[in-house]
């Protein structure tokens, strides 16, 4: 009998603060990939960051704490998340200036909630 795949969380984050050009995503990358997390990271226009984590939910939980305190020269001001119904995903991806429309950023941050 095959087993089922373990339960996967996915959450949506929104880091604020001096998030950007201190190397918020790609070291948010390495966390996922410490953790087994897929998922993304993107700068958003105004000045923020944005994630996916999806993985299993100790995992997410320990990359989303790292979030709240991200690498050195980073100041997180506010992290906000949403918890997302979705299925753990195939990689961790970095995106600048040119995410596919589908995937820009949500709006203000104060769409997601604590």
């Amino acid at each position: 009998m095959i087993e089922p795949p373990p339960p996967a969380a996915c959450i949506l984050c929104r880091i604020v603060g001096r998030v950007q050009g201190v190397f918020f995503r790609a070291s948010a990358r390495e966390q996922a990939q410490r953790h087994g997390v897929t998922g993304y990271a993107r700068n958003c226009p105004d000045g923020s960051v944005e994630t996916l984590l999806c993985g299993a939910p100790a995992a997410v939980a320990q990359a989303r704490a790292w979030l709240q305190i991200g690498p050195p020269g980073a100041r997180v001001a506010a992290h906000l998340t949403r918890v997302l119904r979705l299925g753990p995903g195939d990689a961790f991806r970095l995106f600048s200036g040119h995410a596919p429309s589908s995937l820009r950023c949500s709006g203000r941050a104060s769409r997601l909630t604590r």
